[in-house]
This record gives C-alpha cells, structure tokens and sequence, in this order.
C-alpha cells in the first residue's frame, strides 16, 4: 500500500492514523493496450501487484481518490473489474473489549490465535473486521438489504467485490463506516 497524502489520513475516535485504499482487479479489453492501464494504475500513486498477461488482468493497490479520479478512463480500458474498499488503522483496544463491543453490535465474531474476525453490518454496508497486533483493517462491501442489520452467517465474498462506480461510492462513506463499525 502507498502511504497516502495527509488529506487521504483521517484520525477517528478510536482509531489512529487511518488509510483508506483499494484493492483491484482490471480486466483489460483485448482490443486495449495492457499497459495503458498498469501506466494509469502507476500514475495515480497506485502499486500494480500482478499483471496476469493471458487473462489480460491488472491487480493493484490504489489510493481511493485515485480511483474516483481515473474511473473514467479506466472504464474505456476495461471489459470488467472488481475493486475492495479497506480501511487500516491503528487501534489501542483489547481483543476481548474489542470482541464483546462487536457482539453488542451485532456481529459475528471469530476468535482465534491472537486475531479477531468479525463480520457485520455498519453504516448500512457489510463489514469485514480484522483485528491484529494492535491495528485494524476493516473491508467495506456492498449495501445491505433493507433490514439487514444482524448476520446469521458470513457474508459471501461477492459481498466485498464491487464495481467501479460502486466502489467510489463506499469509499466516499469509509470512513465513516469503519468508525460506525470499530470507533
């Protein structure tokens, strides 16, 4: 991950030195020069992860106004994508303080081996929670059905794979998602 302008780190109640990024996967169209896109990718601030030149594929970590910003011109680049919007911060709090406010939450919670999994509902859109070693990454998803507001079951990885435009809009309320999640 590219460490971000001081405009892109926000600090929360809770959480300390917050970056907010995506993570993602281009398909090229076949009548479209791979390497345009890694170079828009570069251009941004972005770090390409893997070019899979069969499959005319680019994974990349990008920083999110990247993405609002170059969404126009990768779309006539692209046949596909599917990008994950993540928040990373520092966080002080226990895993078992941690655990128990997540279950007053609502969510699913995971214990295992000095890290903390859960899976939830926050701001109206699927979350993913990751404790580890006092930080936390928080992975934002697709809105959740009205109503949806406490999980039987994990939600299905499509949950967290969005498109362009969906993706500008979760990044646009991550922030605010993570610290209704973790804050």
């Amino acid at each position: 991950m590219k460490t971000l302008s001081p405009d892109d780190r926000r600090v929360m109640p809770g959480l300390e030195g917050c970056s907010v990024y995506a993570v993602a996967s281009f398909y090229v169209r076949p009548d479209r020069l791979l390497v345009r896109a890694v170079r828009l990718v570069e251009s941004a601030g972005g770090r390409v992860l893997d070019v899979d030149e069969e499959r005319r594929v680019v994974r990349a970590n990008l920083p999110v106004r990247a993405v609002e910003r170059l969404s126009r011109e990768l779309e006539e680049l692209l046949s596909g994508s599917g990008v994950e919007v993540k928040v990373t911060c520092r966080y002080r709090a226990s895993l078992g303080e941690t655990a128990r406010m997540l279950r007053r939450r609502g969510f699913l919670v995971e214990l295992a081996g000095g890290r903390l999994l859960a899976y939830g509902v926050a701001g109206g859109r699927y979350v993913e929670v990751e404790v580890l070693e006092g930080r936390v990454r928080v992975k934002v998803g697709r809105r959740a059905a009205a109503g949806g507001r406490r999980l039987t079951s994990r939600p299905p990885p499509a949950a967290f794979v969005m498109s362009l435009g969906e993706a500008v809009e979760a990044s646009r309320e991550a922030l605010a998602v993570a610290g209704a999640a973790v804050g």
